[in-house]
């Protein structure tokens, strides 16, 4: 995770990526619990910055994968606690129009603000949501008593 805000920051900062990228990239793997806690330093951008890093939520366009199947990009703001990321209502909506039922497709609509949806609303029709911040994907899984029926692909 401390490689990847790196990386982002040096983009940020225009930077060239390619001396980052071959400098080490495989040495720094991280884990889910290499994480930082609330208020905890970030050694490495202290040492390159000479302050500590602030989170600072971003709008991304990462692959939205729905049930395990690929379906397009769609715009995502990031935040700091992953239920208030929030995901563009309009793409997310015409994308899920051929996993759910009309009924909670239509909950869904009802829970548009601002053009936006969060991981929260998402959670209230039990649909799983995941911001993989290692692959830069957002992954939905529906539940089977509100996802419509669809094909096996054989």
């Amino acid at each position: 995770m401390r490689f990847l805000r790196f990386l982002l920051i040096l983009l940020a900062l225009g930077l060239p990526l390619v001396a980052a990228a071959q400098d080490g990239a495989d040495d720094d793997v991280t884990t889910e619990g290499d994480n930082d806690a609330e208020g905890e330093n970030d050694p490495l951008f202290e040492q390159v910055f000479g302050k500590r890093a602030t989170p600072q939520p971003a709008e991304i366009e990462v692959p939205l994968v729905i049930d395990e199947v690929d379906r397009s990009l769609i715009t995502i703001t990031t935040a700091e606690d992953p239920n208030d990321i929030t995901i563009d209502a309009r793409a997310l909506l015409t994308e899920t129009r051929a996993f759910l039922l009309a009924e909670p497709q239509a909950r869904l609509a009802g829970l548009v603000k601002n053009d936006k949806l969060t991981v929260k609303d998402l959670a209230t029709l039990r649909i799983k949501t995941v911001f993989d911040q290692g692959d830069l994907v957002l992954r939905l899984e529906i539940p089977a008593d509100i996802r419509k029926p669809m094909d096996l692909p054989f």
